[in-house]
């Protein structure tokens, strides 16, 4: 969970507004919007001040803790956070993030992208549908079923290099509620992943997984929104993020 998501949480949980927490630590409202809309980065001196009113630690406002805790530490760490999270979302569940991009809903704690209403038919290209990826074969093209458009809007955001693009089927019910068996994904290969990103990885398993990653120092944690699935822990070598998950197909 980036920053900027860390502070509107925190400021939500304590029901300040804007202007309430701006004028506690003596800065003004338009520096805490930009803040929450990652668009101003933050300086020490107002981290430290954030830090000080909310009581805790500015490498928990800057999401680096999980980096730096041993994987068990760490697992327990973010599961803490989530639930936090998908509290405040559940009292929030709509929000605006793009101009090109009408109204949205994402999932808890997310960078991800996930329709609820019609976009333009404006189309922005041509990509592959897989129907799985192997980790002996991996981005096989046997497993291509068919090419459906990218939108446009989604390549104003993201990017026009159609080539790292695919979509994916999600089977199973491992990320519940967040996808469904038989959704459908918008992949993104080569994209920068954050912590609590959803990624496809490939690991041990036959076929590649969809969950959400969090890094420490020298090992990842897969999540799954379906607590009834533990986390997976892997070492350098174990696994592969083949790309992020950056978009949800309207059903």
């Amino acid at each position: 969970m980036p920053f900027a998501e860390r502070l509107q949480y925190l400021r939500l949980e304590m029901n300040l507004s804007e202007k309430q927490l701006a004028d506690a630590i003596d800065i003004t409202e338009t520096a805490i919007r930009l803040y929450e809309q990652g668009k101003l980065e933050v300086t020490l001196e107002v981290l430290e001040k954030l830090a000080d009113y909310f009581d805790v630690s500015t490498k928990l406002l800057l999401g680096t803790i999980f980096s730096t805790l041993p994987a068990d530490e760490a697992v327990n760490g973010y599961r803490i956070v989530q639930e936090m999270v998908e509290t405040r979302n559940k009292e929030k569940s709509h929000r605006q993030t793009n101009a090109a991009v009408q109204e949205i809903q994402l999932p808890p704690v997310d960078s991800w992208v996930q329709a609820t209403g019609s976009l333009p038919s404006v189309s922005g290209g041509q990509v592959p549908v897989f129907d799985r990826i192997k980790r002996t074969l991996a981005m096989n093209d046997d497993y291509i079923v068919e090419y459906r458009s990218i939108n446009n809007s989604i390549t104003k955001i993201f990017g026009d290099d159609l080539a790292n693009y695919f979509y994916l089927y999600v089977y199973g019910d491992n990320m519940n509620p967040t996808l469904k068996d038989q959704d459908t994904v918008l992949v993104k290969k080569h994209s920068p992943v954050e912590n609590n990103d959803i990624v496809v990885a490939l690991t041990g398993f036959e076929d590649a997984v969809i969950a959400r990653i969090t890094r420490t120092e020298n090992q990842i944690i897969l999540f799954f929104d379906n607590s009834n699935y533990p986390a997976e822990i892997y070492t350098e070598g174990q696994y592969r993020i083949v790309g992020k998950v950056i978009w949800k197909s309207p059903t």
